[in-house]
């Protein structure tokens, strides 16, 4: 309450930490400030104890003062008083303290004593107050020790002298002080006590002390304005119709109104200046007629009524001590309507005491119930304001709001002074490398030294090369000058204003990029931006703040319609003035002088105080002076967005760019960079204070280039130049400003101008096109050549990013060269738009690649040599960048990046942030659903924002979320040990709906990946040169993240092996179109790493043969098959495919083999034990033999001599499969047998892999082939084949070859148009599964190609897990020519999925009929027919027309539901020549009877699309899977269905639904066909719906089970009774319903059976209410189901053989969880059944009463013009209505278990505590002796008798004292207790250890000879040593010598001795002393 009437205040308060059982808890201190003294607050002061509180303020001369307020108790010790009040309190925490015999008192004086010294040292000043309960100065060992100790005085004796005062209604002394220092004396001004019960009803006096502010704090510190002070607010919606009124009132007597248009058609300057003032002062005093004074609720009724009960409480305090108070009583007299006859005595004082409390209660609780709060009237508010929403929407978002704001009020949150900084920290002017920081805080000193400071921060730019007077003046400040036109124009060369190159090349690229934009400021552009305007953000120094224009659209009190008709017209006018003024101060180029007082506002950027260069510095401008920057810079940002004006590197300030879009760019270059083993130098640099160093003027010339016009830009330019800035800090506004001049330039528009980071956006544009054409940046290109990425400077706002990437050949070195001219490049630009780099922030990382001697690739260290050096050009000097350790981790725009494996650095930090938001919850006193919305709002989107770019493990993930989890399960009432299968599981099946951190990291980086590639933009570019680098690199045929299965131990990087895991591990997979298909080379061909990783898969190969290997083995061959660079078998085998090639066993490259045409990833040659298992594997896939290899001899002869070996391939290669111009390989030789031409081929450059040159020799024969080549060719003959060649001396001889054989795909020409249709990719041509042409085909092309109407109607249909698709084509004449059914793809397609597939099915229809007819006849004519789609999905249309609502609008909805169709149908449109025009239909009008007048055309059509579509539904199967369309990039496919709207929320229930179906299997006994009989669909609206309503806690826990019944609690505790409250039967989940005293509840839910008797299935109904009634009798169900089977009917036939599988099932999903909402499916299936005979037995009769209905219908809709609302089905809101009915029995359960019966006791929780305290007092002989005098102070008979709240107060405050005390016995008794072996020896105990170790074993080890020192005379080396390393030398073995005689002494704990010295036996006594004490005598 204090804090809504004081926003500005600090509130400290203290009690003891001792737990208490009531909501009062006895004791305690609180102190508040208020006001502007808030900002003097440095530290707040808490006793754990409850015995004092208080504040540290900073006074003068930076001396700090102490405020504290203590209690010190009454009692005495051992005193008997109630066991909750302070004194027992802080007795049992000092004995948990160790303190045995506490005195609470003199506790207090000495802790306070050490408390004021400790201050007093610290030389600070004490104001000390409180109550002392003594007589200060009576006991010198009390108060008086304190006093003494801090030089103390009583700051009422000082001023009054020694009075007898009496404080305390029942004493006579006087107890409550206020002491203060001999400083603090001086200072005080009045002081005294008041009356007894003087304003409040109290025991004690009041008491005030006022001091001198201005003495002890240096000055008198000014008023704080907050948003609160504001009398105008938009959450009042009574002040809102005052203020409109009276303002209308005033601007028509003044006739403002007319004034304001006259100014618009004929401006003066004068006079449009003093109407803006005038303005301003009418709207000020409207808000002063809406100021509302904080006070209490009054009114009449409550005024007597309170008063009356504080009157007799006063009177009967009185009457007890004999204090008059008719003096107060007759003050409070005097506010009664009526005076009160005080009672004579105290009985019936305190009787009419008690009488006027009850009334006092009872006129709360109907204030309550009657009173409509101003919440609910703010919510109707914002519902009637927001129509087009609807009610239900409207409401829930107004809630969320609500529920938002009270949990962030309800967080737990220091605060601090809204007025901003009060004191600061300068920097002492010392020598020295640490500075030496003072702190000031005289008001007039601070203002004068942050004054001096922003004058020099603004004047930063004044040194760069465009900020001289000269330019600025040449330029102008808007730009509007002839030199900035003809710049603007191209038409002049900067080159004399300016001598710095990159300032001269800056004002050249000015050139216009566009036309001047036309812009035009109206109303409803105005009010938007206001609408999305915080109310509460600090603006306009004028006092024309927000909540005068939130004022003019949220909701005010009307008293009827008419009246809110009347102030809507009004406000529209004041609208419409406000929006006048604006146009006509643009129209004119006017500054209105309000706007040019700017206040800038100072706010420390470090908790405490401030040091003076930590200040951040926000100006604020008048609201409409940024309104009018927003409207025009939002239209000038959508302008560069379409015409593609901005550059791509820029991400800030623009929309469908997020900030960690540069990150994933950022981390995926990482990731090349190790995949590819390249370098890659990074260069992260800041812009210091970018806003604040905006040179104006090019500002606006570059604002002008862009199309903004010009006379924004001259009002800008004015503006800034007049501006006049004033300081505002917590000591006020400064009345000194500064302003820009020649001799003191201020610069920067500054942070809070609406124009600042949309300005920089621009200039930053320009810079970074700048820097894309002169810099080098990264280059890159994927293996294939086809996509090549050239990737510049990123930047998100002032943070920027510079990459350069290593080319093959270039060193580190070179790399630094091309960075570091980047850097200097970056700086030079930077300089000239008047900015400059802060070094500070700055840093170099270079990631570069050595490899360990098994071939492994290793993150090479940072070399010390290596630096960076950026040219100072203002002072001429070099600045050193040193790299960073690349395994130093940074901080990236809010994440932490590197190439950490584990983000050990990420973990430390999220887990900072989750713990203090768990220690914010768990100390805060949030409801349950604030609770869920901090879980929601905060800690959601606060942990998970940098999860998408995260790779953290799922133990680390986990880590982050447990101990938050555990708090909000006990905030929303759960219990924290609740399964998590039900805490994660989604409420779609009943589980509480939390967010796995372990599946959000997954399901975030799969989104943000689908995100990057669907949109434009470097992330696009970089990711798709990455994927296809990931797959070529992995050597893997199988695309990686498609088949996340297949085993890949050797792939580099982090984070894409975390998104692979994360989908191998959850069955997931991302089909990604730019990911290359896998191509073999020849027949039989198989990848190596195929063969390797998965042995199995490789059908090509003789498995027999092939090893399965180890992940370390995998790694060695992969880094020898990068070395050798080869992919696949073929490339390791001779031509004609039957040997591997030498080299290639060897481990060396070599001219004779095939090299690639591919870029290859960098790999050093391996060490030879790495080449043992490359040949292990080389051996698995040849054969056992080895054949000789041969060379030809150079005599005459044909002699063949054997020169070495080689391998066979156990299965030769077969046939080529691909032409060699397309091949992946580059062979030495080919030969083409059309030809009869042997091809050399060569690299045109030998260092890449560019164009190849193929020389021609001629052949002599059909093998012999000249050395001599006769021509080179570029390209080789399509029949060529690779071929090996040997040396002859008649030329090259070819050996034997293999063809080349292609599989010819039929190429034929389709035969018909469906052939055609058919031959299209699967994800069009599965739409097509029936088509019927009611003409020919070519009879409706011809149609089309004519002049006429072509009318298509299409319509969608779906149910759960199947859609279907339908479209008719027809004439003019609605004839219809061609009919089709299909079927739309997709998991659980939904009608709106299905109604874009059956739209762009007849989209690619006629696309594909024009093309087809098009090439047959051939016709180039233009297609001229007009086409007229019908439709009746609405929703579909508006997504169409958000496509095209702007160019870039597509992009913004890459994540929508249904992108994938949507996109392509959007495509598929535009292919009409003229965009078709669309049109919605009414669906189903067929079900209306057309009598008078024929059916409308398009509901005609409709109907038969419909019935098309209805026919698949019926003939088609579901296809969860759909088809890659290349537009759409990526999908996701989950467990086997392919996931396309609501990707994270239907993932989720994918994910979580198994463990959460093992838990309701376990729990209910059920089976995996019982948990899929069970309709969820039912359940489900249901549970939603009550958990958003009424809380997770009781509805959740009673749908699975876990509802705390007596047997469920007695297990936990077993003090409890499981036995029922009631009947005191066994209570468990049954029992509930079965209970004997139940029975009105039990009727109330069979009752609601008979509303469904009128609709259902009269045999569904008798099952369910037999069913249910059995259940609630305790029947067995199983007899009475049989029973219900046999049942028969009036012909004593049976009738229920339908309904037995229905019994059947639910009988075993049970009948107690159908009550949970869990039914069969059989009940709508036999319902829909039942309604199908229904129609069929009568169908005229029914086709009447539906038609009957839907007159109804439509009558009371026309009439009552109510929305319609979806039907609700039968058993959903039968569940529905029960669940009402079931907690109310619960809540009765819980009555009857917690009310109080004979005795006044309850009798469940009385036999709980008797057991709890009869085992208590077991335990009384077990404590020390005086606890068990203060604790069992009573026998256990009278404790008994005590009330169940005694008995819990007891329990509660001894408890832990007793455990503790029992544990100081135990300790007390060790120490005094003699050890047992001091009765035998003096001296040192005997050592008698035992092993007890029994060995495990059943048998005997078995000898290892190789262990034996007889026969280990070798050491055995190991299998995988490398042999060039030289073996471990063996050492000798020593040998000890083993005494069994010493091995023996030694077991028995004795050293052997040769000495006969005996041990000492002198026994020690022991004395045990008296436990009870002697007896006295």
């Amino acid at each position: 309450m204090w804090r809504d009437i004081n926003e500005d205040c600090k509130i400290v308060h203290s009690s003891s930490v001792a737990p208490v059982l009531t909501f009062t808890k006895p004791g305690g201190n609180m102190v508040g400030v208020t006001g502007p003294l808030v900002g003097r607050i440095r530290d707040t002061i808490r006793d754990p104890f409850g015995r004092w509180c208080g504040f540290t303020l900073i006074g003068r001369d930076n001396k700090e003062i102490l405020i504290l307020t203590a209690y010190n108790v009454s009692q005495v010790v051992n005193a008997k008083v109630g066991d909750d009040t302070l004194f027992n309190q802080q007795v049992a925490l000092y004995k948990l303290k160790k303190i045995r015999e506490p005195d609470p008192r003199k506790i207090f004086i000495a802790d306070l004593t050490a408390l004021v010294q400790k201050a007093r040292s610290e030389d600070k000043d004490i104001i000390l107050s409180g109550d002392f309960n003594e007589l200060v100065g009576d006991d010198p060992n009390m108060m008086a020790i304190v006093l003494r100790a801090g030089n103390l005085t009583d700051a009422h004796g000082h001023q009054h002298g020694e009075v007898d005062i009496k404080t305390y209604t029942r004493g006579h002394k006087r107890l409550d002080y206020v002491f203060v220092t001999p400083r603090m004396v001086k200072h005080v001004l009045r002081s005294g006590y008041e009356a007894f019960h003087a304003r409040i009803a109290s025991d004690h006096k009041g008491y005030f002390v006022d001091f001198a502010l201005a003495g002890f704090l240096d000055r008198q510190l000014p008023s704080i304005f907050t948003a609160t002070s504001r009398a105008i607010r938009g959450t009042h919606p009574k002040n809102i119709t005052k203020y409109v009124e009276h303002l209308h009132k005033v601007f028509k007597m003044r006739d403002i109104y007319r004034r304001v248009q006259l100014q618009k058609n004929w401006y003066e300057k004068k006079k449009l200046e003093a109407l803006d003032r005038e303005i301003t002062a009418v709207m000020l005093e409207a808000e002063e007629q809406c100021r509302i004074h904080h006070r209490e609720p009054w009114s009449k009724e409550v005024n007597e009524v309170f008063t009356t009960a504080n009157i007799l409480r006063i009177h009967l305090s009185s009457l007890k001590t004999n204090i008059d108070c008719n003096i107060q009583i007759e003050q409070k007299q005097r506010l009664l309507m009526r005076r009160i006859e005080l009672p004579d005595g105290i009985l019936l004082a305190s009787n009419a005491l008690r009488l006027a409390q009850k009334n006092c209660r009872k006129l709360i609780q109907e204030q309550r119930t009657q009173t409509t709060s101003i919440a609910k009237e703010q919510e109707e508010a914002y519902v009637a304001m927001n129509p087009e929403m609807g009610a239900k929407r409207a409401a829930q978002i107004f809630q969320r709001a609500r529920d938002t704001k009270q949990m962030m009020s309800e967080l737990p949150s220091k605060m601090n002074c809204p007025g901003g900084i009060s004191s600061i920290l300068v920097p002492l002017p010392k020598e020295g490398i640490e500075l030496e920081y003072i702190p000031l805080t005289d008001g007039a000193t601070i203002e004068d030294v942050i004054l001096n400071r922003n004058i020099r921060h603004f004047r930063q730019a004044e040194t760069t090369p465009l900020a001289t007077p000269a330019v600025i003046e040449t330029i102008g400040w808007g730009a509007n000058t002839q030199r900035a036109e003809e710049l603007l124009e191209g038409t002049t060369d900067p080159s004399d204003i300016t001598d710095d190159q990159w300032s001269r090349y800056l004002l050249a690229s000015m050139k216009r990029h566009s036309k001047e934009i036309k812009i035009t400021i109206t109303s409803e552009k105005m009010m938007g931006k206001y609408k999305r305007w915080k109310e509460r953000t600090s603006t306009s120094p004028s006092g024309r703040h927000l909540g005068h224009f939130h004022a003019l659209f949220r909701p005010l009190k009307a008293k009827n319609k008419e009246d809110r008709e009347r102030l809507d017209s009004i406000r529209l006018q004041i609208i419409e003035l406000h929006a006048t003024m604006l146009q006509t101060a643009y129209d004119n180029e006017h500054v209105y002088a309000r706007w040019e007082y700017i206040l800038t506002c100072m706010l420390g950027k470090d908790t405490g105080i401030p040091r003076i260069h930590r200040l951040r510095i926000i100006h604020l401008y008048e609201c409409d002076l940024n309104l009018l920057f927003a409207i025009y810079f939002r239209e000038l940002d959508q302008h560069c967005e379409d015409n593609y004006l901005l550059n791509k590197g820029i991400y800030g300030c623009r929309p469908n760019k997020r900030a960690i879009d540069p990150v994933f760019v950022d981390v995926t270059q990482t990731e090349l960079s190790m995949i590819m083993r390249a370098i890659l130098v990074r260069f992260n640099n800041d812009a210091s204070a970018c806003f604040d160093r905006i040179l104006v003027h090019l500002l606006t010339l570059c604002l002008r280039s862009y199309g903004m016009p010009r006379n924004l830009t001259t009002i800008l330019g004015t503006l800034l130049e007049a501006a006049r800035y004033a300081i505002k800090t917590g000591i006020g506004i400064s009345k000194e400003t500064y302003q820009h001049s020649k001799e003191s330039p201020a610069f920067g528009s500054g942070q809070g101008s609406g124009a600042s980071a949309q300005g920089w956006t621009k200039m930053a544009s320009n810079a970074f096109d700048a820097h894309d054409k002169f810099g080098h940046g990264c280059q890159y290109e994927d293996p294939w050549k086809l996509v090549i990425v050239f990737l510049h400077m990123l930047g998100y706002v002032d943070d920027n990013n510079i990459t350069n990437n290593g080319r093959p050949g270039e060193t580190v070195e070179d790399v630094i060269k091309r960075t570091q001219h980047d850097a200097q490049l970056w700086n030079d630009l930077l300089r000239a738009t008047g900015g400059a780099l802060n070094l500070e922030k700055c840093f170099t990382q270079v990631l570069d690649y050595n490899f360990a001697i098994n071939g492994g690739p290793v993150v090479a260290p940072a070399d010390p040599k290596i630096r960076i050096v950026i040219k100072d050009r203002l002072n001429n000097q070099d600045v050193i960048l040193k790299p960073i350790s690349p395994y130093q981790t940074y901080s990236y725009l809010g994440t932490k990046q590197g190439i950490s494996q584990h983000q050990k650095q990420q973990h430390k930090t999220l887990l900072i942030k989750s713990m203090a938001l768990t220690r914010k919850l768990a100390t805060s006193a949030m409801s349950p659903r604030c609770a869920w919305v901090h879980y929601t709002a905060v800690f959601q989107s606060s942990i998970g924002y940098p999860l998408s770019m995260c790779h953290m493990s799922s133990s680390q993930l986990h880590g982050l979320q447990k101990k938050y989890i555990a708090v909000l399960l006990n905030k929303i009432s759960v219990i924290r040990t609740h399964p998590h299968s039900l805490v994660f599981g989604s409420r779609a099946y009943g589980g509480i709906g939390c967010n796995d951190l372990r599946i959000e990291q997954g399901l975030s980086s799969v989104e943000n990946l689908m995100r990057q590639l669907r949109t434009p933009g470097y992330g696009q570019d970089i990711a798709t040169v990455f994927l296809r680098w990931f797959q070529h690199a992995s050597g893997l045929s199988k695309p990686l993240l498609q088949f996340p299965d297949v085993r890949a131990p050797h792939l580099d990087g982090y984070y894409y092996l975390n998104m692979r895991l994360f989908l191998a591990k959850r069955g997931g997979s991302l089909e990604i179109a730019c990911v290359p298909q896998p191509t073999t080379e020849r027949h039989g061909d198989e990848y190596i790493m195929d063969v390797v990783c998965s042995p199995l898969a490789a059908t090509s190969l003789t498995s027999d043969t092939l090893h399965q290997y180890k992940d370390m083995e995998i790694k060695e061959i992969y880094w020898c098959k990068s070395f050798l660079q080869v992919k696949r078998i073929s490339d390791l085998c001779t031509a004609d495919g039957t040997f591997i090639l030498p080299n290639i066993y060897k481990g060396e490259k070599s001219i004779r083999q095939c090299s690639s045409r591919l870029g290859e990833i960098n790999q050093q040659r391996p060490s030879e034990a790495t080449w043992g298992t490359w040949r292990k594997f080389l051996k698995s896939i040849c054969d056992c033999s080895i054949d000789p290899m041969y060379h030809t001899c150079n005599d005459d002869k044909d002699e063949l001599t054997a020169i070495g070996t080689r391998l066979r391939l156990s299965t030769p290669l077969g046939n080529w499969n691909v032409i060699a111009n397309e091949s992946e390989r580059l062979w030495p030789f080919y030969y083409s047998h059309e030809h009869n031409i042997l091809y050399r081929s060569y690299r045109k450059e030998w260092h890449s892999q560019g164009k190849f040159v193929y020389d021609c020799h001629q052949g002599k024969d059909d093998e012999t082939f000249s050395y001599e080549k006769f021509q080179s060719v570029p390209t080789l003959p399509d029949d060529s084949v690779p071929v090996d060649v040997t040396d002859a001396p008649d030329g090259w001889r070819i050996a034997f070859y293999q063809p080349l054989e292609i599989e010819k795909q039929q190429q034929q020409l389709p035969q018909s148009f469906i052939d055609t249709l058919m031959q299209q990719p699967e994800h069009i041509s599965q739409y097509y599964t029936q088509i019927d042409f009611l003409t020919t085909p070519m009879k409706i092309y011809e149609h089309m190609k004519s002049p006429g109407k072509v009318l298509i109607a299409t319509d969608g249909g779906a149910i759960p897990f199947k859609g279907s698709l339908g479209f008719v084509i027809a004439d003019d004449d609605a004839t219809i020519l061609a009919t089709c059914f299909g079927q739309p793809s997709g998991h659980d397609p939904l009608s709106f999925r299905s109604e874009i597939c059956a739209f762009l099915a007849a989209v690619k229809f006629v696309t594909v009929l024009i093309q087809y007819y098009d090439n047959l006849l051939p016709c180039n004519e233009k297609l001229r027919g007009k086409f007229q789609f019908y439709t009746d999905s609405f929703s579909m249309m508006k997504k169409l027309k958000a496509f095209d609502k702007f160019p870039t609008a597509p992009l913004s909805m890459v994540l929508d539901p249904e992108w994938d169709v949507l996109s392509a149908l959007h495509l598929a449109l535009k292919w009409f020549p003229t965009y078709p025009k669309i049109s919605w239909v009414k669906s189903h009008q067929d079900d209306k009877v057309y009598i008078d007048k024929p059916m409308p055309t398009d509901a005609y059509l409709n109907s038969e699309a419909d019935e098309l579509a209805t026919t698949g539904l019926k003939q088609l199967q579901s296809k969860p899977c759909v088809p890659l369309d290349p537009n759409t990039a990526i999908q996701f496919h989950l467990q086997g269905r392919t996931i396309t709207r609501d990707l994270k929320r239907i993932s989720r229930e994918i994910l979580s639904l198994p463990k959460l179906q093992q838990y309701y299997l376990h729990k209910f006994g059920w089976s995996d066909t019982v948990f899929d009989s069970v309709d969820w669909d039912i359940f489900r609206p249901v549970y939603k719906r009550y958990v958003a309503k009424q809380g997770i806690q009781w509805m959740h826990k009673f749908c699975v089970g876990k509802l705390p019944t007596g047997e469920r609690v007695q297990k936990r505790d077993h003090f409890h009774d499981k036995r029922c409250a009631s009947c005191l039967e066994l209570e468990d989940d049954n029992h509930l319903f079965t209970c004997i005293k139940r029975r009105a509840y039990r009727r109330s839910i069979i009752k609601q059976i008979n509303p469904l008797r009128d609709v259902v299935d009269p045999h569904l109904c008798d099952i369910l209410q037999e069913g249910i009634a059995a259940y609630f009798k305790g029947e067995c169900m199983t007899n009475t189901m049989l029973r219900i089977r046999g049942r028969r009917d009036i012909d004593d036939k049976p009738c229920m053989e339908r309904y037995h599988l229905l019994i059947d099932e639910q009988l075993l999903i049970g009948w107690d969880n159908l009550l949970r909402g869990k039914f069969s499916k059989q009940w709508k299936i036999l319902q829909r059944d039942y309604r199908n005979r229904i129609r069929l037995k009568n169908p005229r009769q029914h086709a009447w009463k539906q038609r009957k209905t839907k007159r109804d219908e439509e009558k009371n809709s026309s009439k009552y013009k109510s929305t319609k609302k979806n039907k609700t089905e039968d058993f959903h809101l039968f569940f529905q209505k029960i669940v009402p009915f079931i907690q109310e029995l619960w809540k009765e359960r819980c009555i009857d278990r917690n009310t109080p019966v004979v005795g006044g006791r309850i009798a469940a929780e009385y036999e709980s505590l008797k057991k709890r305290v009869a085992h208590l007092y077991t335990l009384r002989e077990m404590v020390l002796p005086e606890d068990e005098i203060k604790i069992f102070n009573e026998t256990l008979e009278i404790r008994l008798e005590a009330t169940n709240q005694q008995i819990k107060k007891w329990i509660n405050r001894w408890r832990e004292v007793i455990d503790y005390s029992m544990k100081m016995v135990k300790e007390m008794a060790q120490t005094q207790s003699t050890p047992i072996w001091r009765h035998f020896t003096a001296n040192k105990p005997a050592k008698t250890k035992v092993t007890r170790h029994v060995t495990k074993r059943k048998h005997a080890l078995p000898k290892r000879l190789l262990n034996n020192p007889l026969t280990n005379v070798f050491s055995r080396t190991k299998s995988n040593r490398s042999t060039s390393k030289a073996p471990t030398p063996i050492l000798k073995q020593k040998y000890k010598v083993d005494n069994i005689l010493t091995r023996m002494f030694t077991t028995l704990g004795r050293k052997r001795s040769t000495s006969r010295v005996h041990p000492v036996l002198e026994v020690e006594e022991q004395s045990i002393d008296d436990r009870y004490g002697d007896v006295p005598t």
